[in-house]
């Protein structure tokens, strides 16, 4: 080939491979403005589209209002009184980061976590109930939640960590006083429907105010010296902790003691009723704190760090309750009658069994006593002796 004919083919060659870069160039642009579109276009309907699916004249906000000017309908709806509401929501605000937002008050996030604690309403339902998206609903609940968990350091404590003064539960009856003058409060488990299956441990004051909730066994919490907790047949006799007499034929739960006729007889009986009496306050307030925030009996699938701080946050609420309601249906029920009995549905025990097991396991001398402590054997022996002295006066 001739260089007049290669010099005439190169300009041509040139041209067309120009025009092949300029074809692609074109074609990577189209798509990329095509992704960009299609990016944008997911933004917008995510977070900046908020359909109008929802046309009540009655919003979240006028909903919340509603609920707290009529009489009854704070307790039914938000499990606490109106004036209560108010004054967590303002306490909230003030000092555990609660903050309003130009899309919602402070006040309306609150009610929307307390109707999902009190119902177990889904998110749907809270959407055509306050008017807002999914998404602001499940933002909202975790921003109270927060606050709550926050709040919760200040208010599941004791009031006095070296429990200088004696409950007035005690000191002022004469079932009790002076005999269980070291008591400080009661231990038990019970179950709350999560996803390990487990509950926690409760430990609880006689003004039925929850003091702290553990995952497990707690025998590495010691009480002060000279003071005990008041635990189930289902724990040993450790130092710090205060069970019944075990063994067949001797019975321990209240209400063994009240399906019969025969009182209470002989040393073992007479303190384990009188043990179980003292002790049954934590069962009743295991029920006023279900009874109250119906979550509890099955927790949605939240991640189990939210399922856990759930279970902390109610306990929470119901200590701010007891503190701050000048009236309560569920806790004037157990202020009225001390003999009061929980009606709650057989619930598994945290270490696995359930109280019925608890209750078959001691009555058939199953139990271990070998752990026990000598010195609170000590203690559960004057007390025993101590109560025998005062029923023969």
């Amino acid at each position: 080939m001739s260089e007049t004919e290669t010099e005439n083919k190169d300009p041509e060659m040139d041209m067309e491979v120009l025009l092949q870069q300029q074809t692609y160039e074109k074609l990577r642009l189209y798509v990329l403005v095509a992704f960009g579109l299609i990016v944008c276009t997911e933004y917008y309907v995510k977070f900046l589209s908020k359909q109008k699916v929802r046309t009540s004249i009655c919003s979240g906000w006028q909903f919340v209002i509603e609920v707290l000017n009529t009489l009854g309908e704070s307790y039914r709806t938000f499990r606490m009184e109106s004036h209560v509401f108010i004054k967590l929501a303002n306490l909230l605000v003030a000092n555990y980061g609660l903050h309003p937002t130009r899309e919602m008050r402070a006040e309306e996030a609150l009610a929307i976590f307390l109707v999902i604690c009190a119902h177990n309403h889904s998110n749907r339902t809270l959407q055509t109930r306050f008017k807002h998206s999914g998404e602001t609903i499940s933002r909202k609940f975790n921003e109270v939640l927060t606050s709550l968990v926050a709040f919760s350091r200040d208010i599941i404590r004791p009031p006095d960590h070296l429990f200088k003064e004696v409950p007035s539960k005690i000191r002022e009856d004469y079932k009790f006083w002076p005999h269980f003058e070291g008591c400080i409060g009661a231990i038990d488990g019970t179950h709350v429907r999560a996803l390990d299956g487990k509950g926690p441990l409760m430990i609880l004051a006689f003004s039925l105010q929850h003091r702290k909730s553990y995952k497990g066994k707690i025998y590495s919490h010691i009480p002060p010296q000279g003071k005990y907790y008041v635990v189930d047949a289902g724990y040993s006799n450790k130092k710090g902790y205060l069970a019944p007499f075990k063994g067949k034929h001797i019975r321990y739960h209240l209400p063994d003691f009240r399906r019969s006729t025969q009182p209470p007889t002989g040393f073992f009986e007479v303190f384990n009723y009188a043990h179980a009496s003292l002790r049954n306050v934590i069962e009743r307030s295991f029920e006023v704190w279900k009874n109250r925030w119906r979550i509890l009996f099955n927790i949605p699938s939240y991640k189990f760090s939210t399922q856990c701080k759930v279970v902390v946050v109610t306990m929470t609420l119901h200590n701010y309750i007891r503190k701050n309601a000048l009236k309560d249906e569920e806790f004037d029920k157990c202020d009225e009658d001390p003999d009061y009995m929980p009606n709650v549905e057989e619930e598994d025990d945290v270490d696995g069994g359930t109280h019925g097991d608890y209750q078959s396991n001691y009555n058939s001398g199953d139990t271990d006593d070998n752990d026990d402590d000598n010195d609170m054997a000590i203690v559960r022996n004057n007390i025993a002796s101590s109560l025998m002295s005062r029923s023969s006066i």
